[in-house]
């Protein structure tokens, strides 16, 4: 394992932080830990927050492939804010992960995303 991950339950969402570099292997194993957690706390919103990774230039295919993984586990069971790096963020996992019916959104500030998570659906 090359990250360090803290859940930390907060009211109305489930944060994950997540340190270290970046993983994508790893990264493709977090919907299921989340969701596992999530039905454990009875939460269905989720803020990830890569802030703090190291790494996070994914190339677009690797970014399209996260995003097929986390559409295919999560879909419409959680919404998922994700925190990334500004300067490294395209939109690729949001749109791919939205075309397949996953509410999910990529912010580059933990306020933004959190204000997204608990807005009314």
């Amino acid at each position: 394992m090359k990250g360090k991950y803290i859940f930390e339950k907060n009211d109305g969402y489930l944060q994950l932080d997540v340190t270290g570099r970046l993983d994508k292997s790893e990264l493709l194993l977090f919907p299921e830990s989340v969701l596992n957690k999530c039905k454990k706390e009875n939460i269905n919103k989720v803020l990830f927050n890569g802030l703090e990774l190291s790494g996070t230039d994914l190339p677009t295919v690797d970014r399209f492939i996260i995003g097929e993984k986390y559409a295919e586990l999560i879909s419409m069971r959680l919404k998922l804010a994700v925190v990334w790096p500004k300067e490294h963020i395209d939109n690729i996992f949001q749109t791919v992960a939205n075309n397949r019916m996953c509410r999910t959104r990529v912010f580059p500030e933990k306020k933004a995303g959190i204000k997204w998570l608990l807005d009314k659906d």
